[in-house]
């Protein structure tokens, strides 16, 4: 800043005369720690690039926690004798005569024993299931490997978690979330493939999809 000889005005670098009062400045006043105050950029453009980075890192985080996986499995847990019972109705169902129908309950119980007993290794997934009053929920929880960090591995997991109601026989998605993530379309519909993909490599699995 230059101040005013004759009224004491601070005036901005660049000026000649007093904005104040019109007097001329002295111009050999002005130091050259003035000049560099005068240069310096902002804060924002001295910084910008420290705090693009923060808030990469920052976005980064709120994604990996929204996409955390949730791994532990959801309904009453199943057991290898349940599990096997549903195999064996559902093979007893692939014997059907097309024209006639033969009705089945699987219980919340026989369906996790099955896919934890009896189907998971085929299924390359842990898949677990929550049967409510309308609804059920489909927890598929998948292992992608390790994460080799120098000090210590980590298990590295996606988890998807599928709503669905029954409709005509055949389960409607009606949302999905990776980890704690909400999905929309196209995401969902992704999802929704992977997951049906992997259960239709069991061959007991045909009778209910067709």
């Amino acid at each position: 800043m230059l101040v005013c000889p004759s009224c004491g005005t601070q005036n901005a670098l660049g000026r000649v005369f007093c904005s104040q009062c019109g007097g001329k400045l002295d111009l050999t006043a002005m130091t050259s720690e003035a000049v560099a105050d005068s240069v310096r950029p902002s804060w924002f453009k001295r910084h910008y690039k420290k705090f693009i980075v923060l808030v990469v890192l920052v976005l980064l985080g709120l994604v990996g926690l929204a996409l955390w996986p949730n791994t532990e499995p959801v309904g009453k847990a199943g057991k290898p004798v349940t599990g096997r019972r549903v195999q064996s109705d559902i093979k007893m169902l692939e014997r059907v005569p097309k024209g006639r129908v033969m009705k089945r309950t699987f219980t919340e119980e026989g369906i996790n024993g099955y896919f934890e007993f009896v189907a998971k290794r085929s299924l390359k997934a842990a898949v677990t299931v929550d049967v409510q009053e309308g609804w059920c929920l489909v927890r598929v929880v998948r292992n992608m490997g390790k994460l080799d960090l120098k000090f210590y591995e980590v298990d590295v997991r996606l988890s998807y978690d599928l709503k669905c109601s029954a409709r005509g026989g055949r389960l409607l998605v009606k949302g999905a979330t990776m980890g704690h993530m909400p999905l929309f379309p196209p995401f969902k519909t992704i999802v929704v493939k992977d997951v049906y993909k992997r259960v239709s490599v069991l061959k007991e699995w045909k009778p209910l999809t067709s």
